[in-house]
Formats: structure tokens, C-alpha cells, sequence
């Protein structure tokens, strides 16, 4: 009795030892040990067959379940949806504000009596033959001439062309008697046309004047006073850029 007493005492000390780790160590080892008997067991019916086999029935279970990429696409295009529709609306809000300035627009236009300009209205129409007389005589006249001297050169051609004291083209202007003296000299088109030149000509033709209605123009410091005086006699004075005087009539 006394050695049953003290192996009991032994055991149980020894079981107090065992750290909790471990417990759970052997507590998972036994119930793993268990279920792999039971499942054994239950699907070799305890080795036997006949009555003593024991069918084990499966149950299939069916779990709706949503696999990760199919909710990854779903939050992908929740996401991409909302911006095009803020777009959607942003995009209806401009047509709307445009449609207003274009409305506003048209009205002040009908209530002004405001015609509005197209493309084909800007500008100075010009043959092939007129552009090249315009550049030439530009060329000749204003080619040692910054940009500015060059374009006044062709605003006061093109004013003569709209004077009715002047030829109606270009060209009437241009070669009208004792005018030009390019012309006169016959150096007209001998002269060489630079892009400067080319570029000048162009923006004159597409509107662009430092005239100031300039009818007349001519070099002081080549002529001298008394050629000149027939200028300061009987026209008016304007202004004066990069060696050329500008006048027009009284």
C-alpha cells in the first residue's frame, strides 16, 4: 500500500513539472493520434467486412464562396466606374457652359449688328503676280530695314491700293508714273528677296500695321532737303522709323 502511496506521488510530481508547453504539445499529439484511429477506424469499418463493416456516409456541404480575384475585380471596377461617372457630369456641365457663351456670344453679335469674321475675310487677298511685285518693291525699298521698316513699306502700298487718289492693285500701284524709284531706276527685280522680306510682306497682308493711314515715304538722308521739300510742303508729316519718313495727305 505504501509503495502504491509513494509511486502516485511520484507521478504526480512529475506531472507538476511538465511545463505547459509541453502539455499542450501532448495534449495535441493525443488528440491527433485519436482522430487518425477514429477516421482509420471508420473507413475500414475495424478491418472486417459484412456486418461488422461500418459505412461512414459523407455529407457534401456546398459554402458560397467568392474567390479573392473576382472580388479584387469587383472593387477594381467599382473604382474605375465612379470617376468616369463624376467625369460623365463634369463633361455635360462644360457642353452646357459652352452652349450658354455661345448663345451670349451670338446675342451680342445680332444685338451689335456684329458680323462675325471667317477665315477667308482676314487678311489682304493677293494674286501670285501681286505678292511677288509686293515683295520685290519691299525688298527694294526697305530690305536693309528691320522688320517694322519692311511691313510699314507694304502697309503703305496696300493703303494706296485701298485710296481712291491711288490705282486699285497692287500692281497699278507699284508701277504708277515717277512713284518708286526702283522703278524708275528699272532695279525692281533685280533686287533679292530675303525671308525677313517674305516674312514682313506676310504679316502686312495679314493685317498687321504701324502706318497710321501713311500714304508716302521716303529717305531723308538719301535725298537731302530739297528733294525733300516738296514732301514737308505739301504733304503731313507722321513719323519717322529706321531712316524712312511717313506722310499722308493734309
Amino acid at each position: 500500500m505504501l509503495r502504491i502511496h509513494s509511486f502516485l506521488q511520484d507521478v504526480y510530481s512529475y506531472m507538476k513539472s511538465i511545463s505547459k508547453r509541453l502539455y499542450r504539445t501532448c495534449a495535441i499529439l493525443t488528440t491527433g493520434a485519436a482522430v487518425v484511429a477514429v477516421i482509420t477506424f471508420s473507413s475500414h469499418g475495424f478491418g472486417g467486412s459484412g456486418k461488422n463493416r461500418v459505412d461512414s456516409p459523407i455529407v457534401e456541404t456546398k459554402v458560397e464562396t467568392r474567390d479573392s480575384e473576382e472580388i479584387e475585380a469587383d472593387t477594381e471596377a467599382k473604382v474605375q466606374t465612379e470617376p468616369i461617372e463624376e467625369d460623365s457630369s463634369q463633361l455635360a456641365k462644360a457642353r452646357e457652359a459652352l452652349v450658354t457663351q455661345s448663345s451670349v456670344a451670338e446675342y451680342i453679335m445680332m444685338a451689335g449688328g456684329i458680323e462675325e469674321e471667317t477665315e477667308e475675310e482676314k487678311g489682304y487677298p493677293v494674286t501670285e503676280y501681286e505678292y511677288d511685285i509686293l515683295l520685290h518693291i519691299v525688298a527694294a525699298e526697305a530690305g536693309g530695314c528691320d522688320s517694322v521698316g519692311q511691313i510699314l513699306v507694304a502697309n503703305v502700298i496696300l493703303n494706296r491700293v485701298s485710296h481712291e487718289r491711288f490705282p486699285n492693285d497692287i500692281e497699278g500701284v507699284v508701277f504708277q508714273k515717277n512713284q518708286f524709284s526702283p522703278v524708275v531706276a528699272g532695279t525692281l527685280w533685280s533686287t533679292e528677296v530675303t525671308d525677313s522680306v517674305r516674312q514682313s510682306v506676310d504679316r502686312a497682308l495679314a493685317g498687321e500695321d504701324y502706318s497710321q493711314g501713311a500714304l508716302f515715304f521716303s529717305a531723308r538722308a538719301r535725298l537731302g532737303d530739297e528733294s525733300m521739300a516738296w514732301f514737308d510742303q505739301n504733304l503731313k508729316w507722321l513719323f519717322e522709323h529706321d531712316g524712312h519718313e511717313f506722310y499722308t495727305f493734309p
